[in-house]
């Protein structure tokens, strides 16, 4: 069973890595290039569709913990869930990571899909960004994203922030369940066993 973590991570943090408070950490700008001498996927690509360029500043933002960034990001909507619910967490920054930015699929209604990979420690998994077209440009709405091989993505509606915590709520103790499964089916060793 591969679980990915990175995911509940990433959807936490998009989901509460902002609020009304603001930020917790240093609020400078963060220097041109990252810091760290790797470019991100928005200054790789030369020029990319305005829902994709979307998803690779709100990526970009939460790989350097950017959390004014990161929220500004999102809907309108979703920004007024996280504030009535009252969360507040800044996104933790990830140096080793990096992400590219996929294919964009327009919807009718002013909506897009955006595939996007986001790669740390070694691992690259897919996700899928829903983006709306408003007055600020294109902004997240929601996410989905595989987290157990063989089943439906989990799909979460920053815009209904309630559900969207509950599904995590339950993505964590069903991570929890699986874990526990398999430690039980694990041989443990002999107690009486010499080791050499």
């Amino acid at each position: 069973m591969r679980w990915k973590r990175w995911m509940l991570l990433l959807a936490l943090l998009s989901v509460a890595g902002f609020g009304c408070g603001g930020s917790n950490g240093d609020s400078s700008p963060a220097p041109s290039d990252g810091g760290s001498g790797e470019t991100s996927a928005a200054t790789k690509a030369p020029k990319l569709e305005p829902p994709a360029a979307a998803v690779a500043e709100f990526l970009d933002a939460v790989r350097v913990g950017d959390d004014g960034k990161a929220a500004s990001m999102f809907t309108p909507a979703a920004r007024t869930q996280v504030a009535q619910l009252g969360y507040q967490v800044a996104p933790t920054k990830s140096d080793t990571a990096t992400f590219a930015v996929g294919e964009v699929e327009y919807l009718k209604g002013g909506g897009a899909r955006v595939a996007a990979s986001w790669t740390d420690y070694g691992k690259t998994d897919e996700m899928l960004w829903m983006l709306r077209s408003g007055t600020e440009g294109w902004r997240i709405a929601g996410m989905a994203a595989v987290v157990f091989p063989g089943e439906p993505p989990l799909l979460l509606d920053f815009e209904n922030l309630e559900e969207a915590m509950n599904k995590l709520r339950m993505l964590q103790q069903t991570i929890a369940e699986r874990e526990s499964q398999l430690q039980a089916q694990r041989p443990s060793a002999p107690q009486n066993a010499v080791q050499k």
